[in-house]
């Protein structure tokens, strides 16, 4: 098939993306015994995904330091 565009919808404005966006985030700090309410997701909309796995992370007294890392990506 040829196409003459495409659109990324990458925030939200054509597709309600967020209740994926949860489930990801959820399964993810589950994984390392994180909790992570649809409250706090939403609380930390538009925050840097490094951001959130820091600010998360502490709040569980997990350090993490992993924005070094993520800019050099």
């Amino acid at each position: 098939m040829k196409y003459d565009a495409l659109i990324f919808d990458c925030d939200g404005t054509l597709a309600d993306t967020m209740p994926a966006h949860y489930e990801t985030w959820k399964a993810v700090f589950n994984r390392h015994g994180i909790p992570f309410s649809l409250e706090r997701f939403y609380s930390l909309g538009g925050v840097p995904a490094r951001e959130v796995v820091e600010t998360v992370a502490g709040e569980a007294g997990i350090k993490v330091a992993i924005s070094g890392f993520l800019k050099h990506r």
